[in-house]
Order: structure tokens, then C-alpha cells, then sequence
């Protein structure tokens, strides 16, 4: 407060106030005052500036990047050995792995690393799918070109089961993704005018 009297606002002129600004002294009327944990300040001086929100460096992108499809391989590799049990894996490994994105990009959080752990997730993943199946095809290919009647008593390529495992790596991706948590962006609580 000010000892001299009543002050016009910055911002509204017409606006007369007894507050300042805990940050830059400057005048502010209720419409512009912002509470924060020490005063009252004006929208400029109490914005909330979350560092976790701000943009990883490029050598964390590319360590959350090796993180992320080095764990999605190894889940492309391990859980159609499994089968429908790794569905009680998947979580905790997913969360491990959201853990290790976390440390590796400093404790950023955000859409930018939601997408980069969530994607080279999937990506290892389910290239590791897509590489099966296209070996599965040649084999099918050969066999078909050198002993037509064998095709027949191998069992059929695809179906349901083949889905689990592309379900289980989307569980353990959003449990990655989930264990770094949303964009910390809320602000301090406004002073609400009557």
C-alpha cells in the first residue's frame, strides 16, 4: 500500500488504487492485480513461469528419443513371448520407462515430451511387429514358390492374437507417457473482483 493516497492505475487510468505491484512497484487496480504467494502483482510480474514447461535441449531430446525406442524394442521383442500375461507388466514397465524419460530430460514435462516419449515408444515397438511380419511374409512367399502343399498345415499369419502385443505397447507407451504427467502450467489464484 501506499501511504500517500490513492494512486491511479497503470494500466486504467480512471482507476483509482491503493495497490502496487510486489514485483515492479508499479500501480495496479483489482482488475489488473494478480494474487501470488508474496503480494498482490501486476499480469506481467505474477504469470506463473513453470521451468518444467520450458523446452528440453536437443541432447535430452535425443536421450528421451534412445530411451524410448530402446525400451519400445525390447517391449516388441519380450511381449509377444509373453503373450496376454505381459498386460500385467506392462504398467509397471511403462512406468519405469516414463521414469527413466523423466531423469533423462532433466525433469521436463510438457506435449513436446509426451509426443517424443509416447512416439519413439511406439515406434520401437511396433517396428519390431513390423519387421516379424514382414519376415513371416517371405517365409510364406518361399514356402509358397518351393512346397505349395506345406502352406496349408502352417498356421494362418494375423488374427487376434496378433493384436495383443500392439495393445500391450500402446498400454505401456500411455503409462510412460502418464508417469511424466501433464504440463505443470496452472497459475497462482487471481484475486477475484465483487
Amino acid at each position: 500500500m501506499s501511504a500517500a493516497g490513492p494512486m491511479t492505475c497503470a494500466k486504467h487510468p480512471k482507476e483509482q488504487t491503493l495497490l502496487r505491484c510486489a514485483g515492479c512497484n508499479t500501480p495496479i487496480c483489482d482488475k489488473c492485480a494478480v494474487l501470488t504467494p508474496v503480494g498482490y502483482k501486476c499480469r506481467n510480474c505474477g504469470t506463473y513461469k513453470n521451468p518444467a514447461a520450458a523446452s528440453p535441449t536437443l541432447p535430452r531430446i535425443l536421450l528421451v528419443l534412445i530411451i524410448g525406442l530402446l525400451g519400445g524394442l525390447l517391449a516388441g521383442l519380450i511381449v509377444p513371448s509373453i503373450g496376454f500375461f505381459a498386460i500385467w507388466v506392462a504398467l509397471p514397465y511403462g512406468r519405469f520407462l516414463g521414469s527413466l524419460v523423466l531423469r533423462a530430460s532433466n525433469q521436463r514435462v510438457g506435449l513436446v515430451m509426451e509426443i517424443l516419449t509416447g512416439g519413439s515408444i511406439l515406434i520401437g515397438g511396433l517396428g519390431v511387429q513390423a519387421i516379424s511380419l514382414y519376415m513371416q511374409i517371405q517365409a510364406y512367399r518361399d514356402l509358397l514358390t518351393h512346397n505349395p502343399s506345406a502352406v496349408a498345415h502352417l498356421p494362418a499369419m494375423g488374427g487376434f492374437f496378433s493384436l495383443i502385443p500392439t495393445i500391450i505397447i500402446v498400454v505401456i507407451a500411455g503409462a510412460a507417457i502418464s508417469r511424466g504427467g501433464p504440463a505443470r502450467t496452472t497459475r497462482p489464484r487471481q484475486r477475484r473482483t465483487h
